[in-house]
């Protein structure tokens, strides 16, 4: 059609280049801590609570927890991780508290608040320490004197049992215990899964 001009898009870079995706991860061993978002998306919250010891039997594990949460830009959460037997791992943002118990002797964590929560799991006791919950938890200690593994969702495996792992109970008689922990990964998309 002679004389007829072109609309729209004329002049506009038709290449629909996107940005790259820049990962952040952040972890946290025992402490206090203020998170700060570097940039708006998608972010998943993973903590442990600190494993059991009794020093003189096997410890439980410690609670896990996982929550997927888009948060802006400047947007903070609180983090605190368990640094002794007993004391709980917590994230708290946008008036919600996601809690990772820790265990305390023989009495697994318990974990509420988040997307997934892992409570921990028992030692031996007199009969074999259970494994970490989840589809990635840590092995228990062997034998009946050993401590639990601790629970685990993916990527993020639960520490084995008798260790220093994040959340793994200790074995009979060692004061070798797993410790709190948290990691706050940017995640490459915004579903939710």
């Amino acid at each position: 059609m002679a004389g007829q001009k072109l609309r729209g898009f004329v002049g506009q870079g038709m290449d629909a280049r996107k940005k790259a995706f820049v990962p952040f991860t952040h972890p946290y061993p025992p402490g206090s801590y203020t998170w700060t978002c570097p940039a708006t998306g998608y972010y998943l919250l993973t903590n442990w609570g600190s494993g059991g010891s009794t020093g003189a039997g096997p410890g439980a594990s410690g609670g896990f927890t996982q929550s997927l949460v888009l948060f802006a830009k400047g947007e903070t959460v609180a983090v605190i991780v368990s640094t002794t037997s007993g004391v709980a791992s917590t994230f708290t943002f946008k008036g919600r508290t996601v809690t990772a118990g820790g265990a305390l002797g023989n009495a697994p964590g318990t974990a509420s608040g988040g997307d997934r929560n892992l409570n921990g799991s028992a030692g031996g006791s007199g009969s074999p320490a259970s494994n970490g919950l989840g589809n990635s938890g840590g092995t228990a200690a062997p034998g009946a004197t050993g401590g639990a593994g601790s629970p685990g969702e993916g990527t993020y495996r639960g520490a084995d049992g008798g260790t220093s792992g994040p959340g793994a109970g200790s074995s009979n008689g060692s004061v070798i215990y797993g410790y709190g922990y948290a990691i706050i990964v940017r995640q490459p998309n915004a579903m939710r899964t």
